[in-house]
């Protein structure tokens, strides 16, 4: 099943170039064939066939979206390859819906590659140091994390000879848009 663009009206996005139209439709055609619910390969004899993630994307050539995840429950291999493979084709996989405690976060964040802790030390997580908090707010005029690292774009690492494969945030409060 297709699913709709969220965020996004695709015949409003334009090019400056017909080659760049031409690619953005063939883009658009791939992500609307591979976007929904879809199925494992057939079983084996004896097996069921597992349904896979429906991903939804955030824009039209960029991010996607699942809320079919849930990481307090253990994460298949086949699940995290496919969660994996949306990420590097979209940059960006929101996973909605996540109620997880720190170890949970810190072990699905390792399945992604090796934690690299923050260089500040001061906000870091008490159940594993791993975890930097980012927060706005104050607690007796004190931060309760750090502030301003959401204030500019940036890439975590990007300095180093390996920079990190990704970065992995876990939201508790968002904001209303």
């Amino acid at each position: 099943a297709n699913r709709s663009w969220r965020g996004s009206d695709r015949s409003s996005w334009t090019s400056r170039s017909n080659l760049g139209s031409t690619l953005a439709a063939a883009i658009s055609r791939f992500w609307s064939s591979h976007i929904g619910v879809r199925s494992a390969a057939p079983a084996r004899p004896g097996q069921k066939r597992m349904p896979m993630i429906e991903l939804t994307p955030l824009s039209p050539l960029f991010g996607a979206e699942t809320s079919d995840v849930d990481l307090r429950l253990p994460l298949s291999d086949a699940a995290f390859t496919e969660l994996e493979r949306a990420f590097y084709a979209r940059q960006i996989l929101v996973l909605r819906g996540q109620r997880v405690t720190a170890a949970q976060f810190a072990e699905f964040a390792r399945r992604i590659g090796p934690p690299q802790p923050h260089v500040i030390d001061q906000f870091h997580h008490p159940e594993d140091p791993n975890i930097l908090i980012l927060s706005n707010v104050k607690k007796d005029g004190k931060p309760t994390g750090l502030q301003d690292a959401g204030s500019y774009f940036h890439t975590d690492y990007s300095y180093l000879q390996r920079p990190a494969r990704a970065t992995t945030l876990y939201s508790r409060v968002v904001p209303q848009v």
